[in-house]
């Protein structure tokens, strides 16, 4: 099987000046655990849920992603 019969198509994405909050409340509403961040139009990186929880809720609530400390693909 190649990896593009099991990726997925449809997934979240958010800019990366979006709340934190924001990209979560996504993230929920459509059964995802990830969300694609993108800079410009362009993926530029990725939040998960362990990325909110690990960095969030372990160092506190700051509001923006910051897409620098995150996975990019």
């Amino acid at each position: 099987m190649k990896v593009s019969e099991a990726m997925r198509k449809d997934f979240v994405t958010v800019d990366e000046e979006v709340s934190v909050a924001d990209a979560s409340q996504n993230m929920r509403k459509k059964g995802e655990g990830c969300a694609i961040i993108l800079r410009q139009g362009k993926p530029y990186g990725i939040v998960t849920e362990r990325d909110v929880t690990w960095k969030v809720a372990g160092e506190g609530l700051r509001g923006y992603v910051d897409a620098s400390g995150y996975d990019r693909p």
